[in-house]
């Protein structure tokens, strides 16, 4: 597994200012149907020493995704991805009240890609982001890019 590790470190800046981490893919489509969320966020103060400690792995996961007190996005159901696999995102009506799942990834013959399909039926919000510890107790997603519904 491939980690990332980024830190930011400041001294005496002058000026308060704030740093914030956010994926932004190359496409016409940004800020149309796919939004950036905010991924790490600090303020660096403008006296002393300030720092950012970022890391991310190679561990992508796809998430149904939720906006709730305002905009802030958290990670609902979500799947672990490799590349090369899609998954799709279902819903089930049985359960009261219904439930969103992913299908288990399957292989994509000749894609060098992640796929995630909206299966519900619905409109679905769908992230993409980072899965740290994975298969550990402290598993956890962490949402950097979004498709609103």
């Amino acid at each position: 597994m491939a980690t990332r590790n980024l830190t930011f470190r400041s001294t005496n800046l002058g000026d308060n200012v704030t740093l914030m981490l956010c994926f932004t893919p190359p496409t016409s489509q940004l800020f149309v149907d796919q939004f950036p969320i905010a991924w790490k966020v600090t303020t660096l103060a403008a006296t002393g020493r300030s720092s950012l400690n970022a890391t991310w792995t190679a561990n992508l996961g796809f998430s149904a995704t939720q906006v709730g007190q305002g905009s802030i996005v958290t990670a609902g159901n979500y799947t672990p991805i490799k590349v090369g696999q899609t998954t799709t995102l279902l819903l089930d009506q049985t359960a009261r009240p219904p439930v969103l799942h992913w299908t288990d990834p399957k292989a994509l013959s000749g894609v060098t890609t992640v796929q995630a399909v909206n299966g519900t039926g619905g409109p679905a919000g769908i992230g993409i982001g980072f899965i740290t510890d994975l298969d550990k107790p402290t598993e956890d997603m962490s949402v950097a890019l979004t498709w609103p519904n």
